[in-house]
């Protein structure tokens, strides 16, 4: 894979992290991500990593003798790391993170990262014909009563009947629950775009998910989403608010 292609698959990647890790970019979402690196060397978690660095420390994508590298913004003076090697060796991604931190704060004048397709710019929906179908099925199918008026406190209500009608996250994958896990998908989805001022899109093997989420442009899977909340009352609520902040 060269590195552009790379850089085009970042965003699909870390759409698929969400369901094992609070994809924020933060310094505390490091030891969870080793944590499955060392479990799976899966590209997503290296990407990750990179993305988590460039944030702190600006700079962007490069070609480091093969391997997807990133280097910090040149103000900073840093050398650069390919991430997938320092996720080989435990403690190292959060001491390298806490070394382009204490960089960025040092330096004189703001680092600035170089835009990754998908995650810093606002990305054109795929609108395949599937996609339309699939929303309007589910709208016409889903119930309108005053209750469900895509608000963040409806996401209870919604977590409720999840929990009622499946019993656990378990009950998501079952085939017979399809028709009513499509609906419940889309109802969240669309409390997600209309509070977040996103828009649908495609992913060829995920299917509908919802990107351009907030002013930072996150994406949401609303099948993860789902199989947290049922774990935890409150959460979609919560979820959702943070979108429109």
């Amino acid at each position: 894979m060269d590195l552009e292609e790379w850089r085009q698959s970042i965003q699909p990647w870390l759409v698929g992290l969400e369901a094992a890790l609070d994809v924020d970019f933060s310094r505390a979402s490091l030891a969870r991500l080793e944590e499955l690196a060392a479990e799976d060397d899966g590209p997503a978690y290296a990407a990750y990593l990179g993305e988590t660095l460039l944030r702190v420390g600006g700079g962007r994508w490069i070609d480091l003798d093969g391997d997807p590298g990133v280097t910090a913004d040149p103000v900073l003076g840093l050398a650069p790391v390919v991430p997938a090697e320092l996720l080989t060796d435990p403690g190292r991604a959060i001491e390298v993170y806490d070394a382009w931190a204490a960089a960025a704060s040092a330096s004189p004048t703001p680092p600035v990262k170089e835009p990754t397709p998908g995650l810093d710019e606002r990305p054109a929906p795929a609108e395949p014909a599937e996609l339309h179908t699939w929303l309007a099925t589910q709208e016409a199918r889903w119930p309108h009563d005053a209750g469900w008026d895509f608000s963040p406190s409806s996401l209870d209500r919604l977590t409720d009947l999840l929990v009622q009608r499946l019993g656990d996250p378990s009950g998501l994958k079952d085939p017979a629950n399809r028709e009513f896990v499509d609906g419940a998908a889309w109802y969240l989805g669309e409390t997600f775009r209309r509070s977040g001022r996103g828009d649908w899109s495609w992913h060829d093997t995920k299917g509908p998910y919802v990107i351009n989420l907030g002013t930072d442009g996150r994406s949401q899977l609303p099948l993860v989403q789902l199989r947290l909340g049922m774990r935890t009352r409150g959460y979609l609520r919560s979820r959702c608010g943070s979108l429109s902040e």
